[in-house]
């Protein structure tokens, strides 16, 4: 279990899916990544969790799909420890300290 403080780095919103690129702050203060597909009422799918050092060398994918029969993924690729891309159409990244 990851367990610490929950800091957000960056998001990503839009009314079609696209590719997004995020500066964010630098990966080495955190242990852990969270990144959360969040849903147009505000509420967020289950998070896709991992050590900074596996996002490093995957990129991750979150998909959910709600009563309303709509659909939510979000795709996200490290770039560099400060900068990510989101291929989504609404998601967040958050650091786990």
């Amino acid at each position: 279990m990851i367990t610490g403080d929950f800091v957000q780095l960056a998001t990503a919103g839009a009314t079609k899916t696209q590719t997004v690129y995020k500066d964010i702050d630098s990966l080495s203060n955190y242990k852990a990544i969270a990144l959360y597909c969040n849903y147009s009422s505000g509420y967020y799918a289950n998070p896709i969790i991992c050590s900074v050092e596996l996002f490093k060398v995957m990129s991750w994918l979150v998909s959910d799909r709600r009563d309303n029969a709509q659909n939510y993924s979000a795709m996200l690729h490290y770039e560099s420890d400060t900068r990510v891309k989101f291929v989504t159409v609404n998601a967040a990244l958050y650091g786990i300290r």
